[in-house]
Parts: structure tokens; sequence; C-alpha cells
């Protein structure tokens, strides 16, 4: 609801559809001019945008990347950092997916069957497949990691001043499995926090 005064504040027509959203996007934007569908699993822009913004941001600021750790939806920031790092500069730079208990990204990376029936209440995290924008493949290490542990790391990073959403507590829970796993020590690694909380009081802070 939060979410949906937000937008409503700022004058969008909002228009809610519970199922076969993307069929009516399509007629969304094809009645309105000057309109246009994002599609943001499918369209490639999604992850070129982080190899032109968020990537150079990154590599300008530490000298050197050793991990990144973030979540895959659409597949856009996870995909496109990795290209960044992989394939344009060239480093040595390992991706790390966390990934919530529900999502598939988990078994379609390590090949594995591990079925639960949890539905995940982190947004903008986890997928049932593997979308247009994701590449999986640049991906060298995967986390689960249950809303709970999200939600608790949330609440005891905003102690320190950050209020963040959950994808940011899912990624931060993984950046700490794999230091404890790899027994990490001096190593530069960039957790993406890619959401404030302030939209999930109730969910996440009540």
């Amino acid at each position: 609801m939060k979410k949906k005064n937000i937008m409503k504040s700022c004058g969008v027509d909002l228009r809610i559809k519970e199922s076969n959203y993307e069929a009516e996007e399509k007629v969304i934007a094809k009645s309105i001019e000057n309109s246009f569908q994002i599609n943001q699993y499918d369209n490639i822009l999604n992850s070129e945008a982080y190899v032109k913004t968020l990537g150079p941001e990154i590599s300008n600021e530490l000298d050197s990347v050793d991990y990144i750790v973030a979540a895959g939806s659409t597949g856009g920031t996870i995909t496109g950092l990795a290209h960044y790092f992989k394939n344009i500069l060239k480093l040595n730079t390992e991706i790390v997916l966390a990934d919530p208990f529900g999502s598939e990204l988990f078994n379609l990376k390590n090949n594995t069957d591990i079925k639960d029936s949890y539905k995940t209440i982190i947004e903008g995290a986890g997928k049932s497949k593997e979308t247009e924008v994701m590449n999986l493949s640049l991906i060298d290490h995967t986390y689960k990691i249950s809303d709970e542990e999200s939600l608790y790391m949330c609440r005891k990073v905003a102690k320190f001043g950050y209020l963040l959403g959950g994808s940011s507590g899912l990624n931060i829970c993984g950046s700490l499995k794999l230091i404890d796993e790899l027994n990490l020590k001096n190593k530069n690694i960039v957790v993406i926090c890619p959401d404030a909380g302030y939209r999930y009081l109730s969910k996440i802070y009540c």
C-alpha cells in the first residue's frame, strides 16, 4: 500500500493487475501515445545499464574488487556487473548470488533439484526461471538465505543508521556466508544494497 500511495502522489495512473499483467502492459503501452513497455525481465538494456553506470562507479572507487555479492530477479544488476568486471575489464572478480528460499536460481546454477514450498517475502530477489537478462554462467558462488536471516540482518544494520530493504539484508547475509565458507581475509567485497527500507516499515521493521 505504501508504494501504491507513493506512486499516486506523483500523479501516476495506477492500474492493478493480479495476473497476466505482462499481456496487459502490452495493451496499455500500445493504447497510450509516446509510451512503451519496459519489460525489465527480457530487455537486454537492463543489464547494459549497469555496465555503463554502476560497474564503472565501483571500479573508480576501489583499487581492486575481489567479490561482488548481489541478488537476482530480472538479473540486470548481477549480470551487468559480472559482464563489466569479467569480460570488459578482464579481472578475476568473482560474482556471488544471494538467493532466497523459494527461488529456483540456486538450483538452475548448480544443476540441483532442492525442493521447498517456501514463498519468500523479500521483494526484488529470486525467480522461478532464468530470464533473458540473467546469465547464470557468469556466477561463481551461490548461497541460499532464509527470510528470517535477511530480516534479522536488516534490523541489525538499522541500529547503525542504515534503513535497508529486504534484498539488502539478503545480500549482506550472502557476503557473510562467503567470508565464512572461504575464510576470507583482506579482500574487497562489494555488497549491493539496492533498496531503502522506508517502503517496508510494516513488513520488516514492525
